[in-house]
């Protein structure tokens, strides 16, 4: 009885790693065909995620970065000037952006129902570039 429990216990094993391996060996080759990110990449986005797309420049204009933001959580970001949210769709919650690291200082806050793509955060009575971002959900 014993011999038999261990048989089947040292089996099961064997067959975990083996499983583990052929994982392994297909996810590289998944990123051989095709590394680019994409929504369905458990990786790079999940529902509770907004995609947020930052411009140095106003108008959308300049060196942009692309930041995943969970909500609740402050995010200090490059000097901004422009955003858009989610490729420019309306969302759920709100979105704040301060002029200070930290989510500190004079802030601004919106709801994304309404802003789907600010073109010029200094001017949408911040009065200078944002520096951190909060959005809750």
């Amino acid at each position: 009885m014993k011999f038999t429990v261990f048989s089947m216990m040292c089996l099961s094993l064997g067959m975990a790693s083996a499983y583990s391996v052929s994982d392994s060996n297909q996810v590289a080759k998944n990123k051989q065909a095709d590394n680019s990110p994409n929504r369905l990449c458990g990786c790079h986005y999940h529902g509770r995620e907004m995609k947020l797309e930052i411009f140095s420049q106003t108008g959308h204009r300049g060196q942009s970065r692309t930041k995943y933001l969970r909500s609740g959580r402050c995010y200090n970001i490059p000097s901004t000037g422009s955003a858009r949210y989610d490729d420019g769709r309306p969302g759920k919650g709100s979105i704040t952006f301060c002029v200070e690291a930290d989510c500190q200082g004079h802030c601004y806050t919106a709801s994304r129902s309404v802003q789907f793509y600010p073109d010029n955060i200094p001017g949408i009575d911040l009065g200078a570039y944002a520096r951190s971002v909060r959005w809750t959900r």
